[in-house]
């Protein structure tokens, strides 16, 4: 019987909902703030201006990460556990504030309104950080009865909350909600390109750097034109991811630094050098990832075009041009890898 093929979703999400790519971090803080500063996304202008994010957008509100509040996006708690950075941090310390003073007025008063002006005296957070707080609470497994009435605006505490007790049981608990892998991993015939040529391809596809996507793109694209321009690209393709972590990571970039200096103070920015929870075997290999980077540079020197060769030039074979695309492309998916891989929440 004829297997069916069916087209794979690129891999936006990593192996569990909440291990998500740089570009899907990105997203989510950018809806975040649009929502802090009072004018929320309209999802279907961010989706036409961002079309390379559609998948990672459906797949977020699929995980329970997003959602459509009418015309806009607005994000979850389980999204805000995603969310990196400053910001997201005090949102989800002001609804840890928000969340104790529900618990606190249930125990005492479980059927009166909590009202906004009370939950701003009571946690020192200012109108809108209450109300900010009050709805991404509501977003969760922890949600409130919300009072709309302009003379009274609050919310209604419930048995709910109750039961979980405390903030830190209501992140164990959405984690928990959220813990099963889905289906999205890229596996072995997403990583590989169709022809059989072995092309290590799903992250960088997913990189949010068009410099990345372009290396990538021409490296893989020469080896059945110009060999010499795909050992080439491949050379740039490590530079490119190198810098695209190390402004990620916001670690200066020294001007002037050869590719096998880049390539280490990007693993470096990755702590890569001191992972201390790998194998000593794993970390062998790692170590071995400098040697790589820079035998693609001096193969680059000897074989590419990038510098002028008099008649007795030497020319590479194919082998030597898969080779270095294949090693371009192992080393700077590890890296993009490990740029997405989850942190502890």
């Amino acid at each position: 019987m004829k297997a069916s093929h069916t087209k794979r979703t690129r891999p936006i999400l990593r192996a569990k909902a909440h291990h998500l790519t740089a570009t899907a971090k990105r997203t989510l803080a950018q809806i975040l703030e649009a929502e802090i500063r009072g004018s929320p996304l309209n999802a279907q202008e961010f989706r036409a201006r961002n079309e390379r994010r559609i998948a990672s957008l459906d797949q977020m509100a699929r995980f329970e990460m997003l959602d459509r509040d009418g015309q806009t996006y607005a994000l979850t708690f389980w999204g805000l556990l995603n969310t990196r950075g400053k910001m997201s941090r005090e949102v989800l310390g002001h609804c840890r504030f928000v969340f104790d003073s529900l618990v606190r007025h249930y125990r005492r008063l479980p059927t009166t309104v909590l009202l906004n002006s009370q939950l701003e005296e009571q946690t020192g957070l200012t109108a809108a950080q209450v109300v900010m707080a009050v709805r991404i609470i509501n977003r969760s497994i922890a949600n409130v009865g919300l009072c709309t009435d302009p003379n009274s605006l609050g919310v209604m505490p419930s048995e709910r909350h109750l039961a979980i007790r405390t903030f830190d049981r209501l992140k164990q608990q959405t984690r928990h909600h959220h813990s099963k892998p889905q289906q999205y991993w890229p596996t072995s015939q997403t990583l590989f390109t169709a022809d059989g040529s072995a092309i290590v391809k799903g992250y960088i596809e997913c990189c949010e750097s068009q410099e990345v996507r372009d290396c990538w793109d021409k490296a893989s694209r020469r080896l059945s034109t110009d060999l010499e321009g795909a050992i080439t690209a491949a050379r740039s393709l490590i530079e490119s991811v190198s810098r695209y972590v190390l402004e990620d990571q916001g670690a200066e970039i020294p001007s002037g630094a050869d590719l096998s200096r880049l390539f280490r103070i990007a693993a470096k920015s990755l702590e890569l050098e001191s992972d201390s929870s790998s194998h000593p075997a794993v970390r062998q290999v790692l170590g071995s990832c400098s040697g790589v980077v820079s035998g693609l540079a001096e193969m680059r020197n000897v074989f590419s075009d990038a510098h002028g060769k008099g008649t007795a030039g030497r020319k590479p074979g194919r082998r030597h041009a898969e080779l270095a695309v294949l090693l371009a492309g192992a080393v700077t998916s590890f890296l993009l890898a490990t740029l997405d891989a989850p942190r502890n929440l």
